[in-house]
């Protein structure tokens, strides 16, 4: 692993001012897309890291799903493809000579490069809007190829589910949108009735009771403790930055002590070192997971809709 000491020797394309031009006034709606475009970088890191990264000879090593595959198509007629380059020079065509085969090794560390790549283009100008001045980079939110089309299919994190809130997520147009991908767990959670004849009082006093006695039954103590500033905080933490820092240095085996990088991400020294490493990067790392509590707690921030 390569340690880096001077912040001269972090990458130009990981700085404030690159970021500022991108991420310097977030919306909670923005700031959620990039942050799940963050989880689908992480998920590809956790594959390289834990050598789950599939490369097509990992197929072929695999005596019986081939044998399986062979069974299934042996009635079916088999098509070969042959697949040749070639190029033409002085109107004569030439077969050039098949590309050696990579080795695991070298797809895979195409793969961190790729990922490299994707990190770059976070902060990589494409185009600045003339109507606004605001710059786009190669990965911005403020377009897609398929407008219409949604593929988020982020968890719901909300403190009470009703049957009407649960039958509107399932009544979404599967062609362009996807379901939540914890929509059926809330079947299996516990179901309350409330008589409108009493009063709100006694019917939250009686919802608190039995929220008492659900907590000690399930042992289950509550996560989503964070307070409404929450948001700003993760702005003010260049949480984006950060979480973009940690999957490089992961990525690319390298190590930024964590004062150098204090100075590095706040040169006015809004927060230390010491506070870099117990609070902000356990949470960058936290966010990076789209499983955590912190990201779940996110979730529900993000998608209340007292703010656009």
């Amino acid at each position: 692993m390569k340690r880096i000491k001077n912040i001269g020797d972090i990458p130009s394309f990981l700085s404030n001012q690159r970021y500022d031009d991108f991420y310097q006034e977030l919306s909670k709606d923005k700031l959620k897309k990039e942050i799940v475009k963050r989880h689908t970088l992480y998920s590809r890191v956790q594959h390289v890291l834990n050598n789950t990264y599939i490369i097509e000879s990992d197929f072929t090593k695999d005596k019986k799903k081939s044998k399986r595959l062979n069974k299934k198509n042996d009635k079916k007629k088999i098509v070969t493809v042959k697949i040749t380059r070639s190029i033409t020079v002085n109107g004569e065509k030439k077969i050039l000579p098949p590309q050696p085969t990579k080795t695991k090794d070298e797809i895979i560390q195409e793969e961190r490069d790729s990922i490299v790549r994707t990190i770059l283009c976070f902060t990589t100008p494409l185009w600045q809007d003339t109507l606004d001045g605001r710059k786009l980079n190669y990965q911005s939110s403020d377009f897609t190829i398929l407008p219409g089309f949604n593929f988020d299919d982020t968890p719901i994190i909300t403190p009470i589910m009703s049957d009407k809130n649960y039958s509107n997520f399932g009544a979404i147009n599967p062609f362009f949108e996807v379901l939540p991908r914890n929509l059926d767990d809330y079947k299996k959670m516990p179901n309350i009735y409330i008589n409108l004849d009493f009063s709100d009082d006694a019917i939250i006093e009686e919802i608190k009771n039995q929220l008492a006695e659900l907590r000690e039954i399930k042992n289950h103590k509550p996560v989503y403790l964070k307070n409404k500033t929450y948001i700003n905080k993760l702005i003010n933490y260049r949480i984006l930055q950060v979480m973009d820092i940690i999957l490089w240095q992961v990525i690319t085996n390298h190590y930024i002590q964590y004062d150098a990088l204090a100075l590095f991400l706040y040169p006015r020294g809004k927060y230390s070192g010491k506070q870099l490493k117990e609070t902000i990067m356990p949470l960058s790392k936290n966010l990076l997971d789209s499983r955590s509590n912190d990201s779940g707690f996110f979730y529900y921030i993000v998608n209340k809709n007292d703010e656009k």
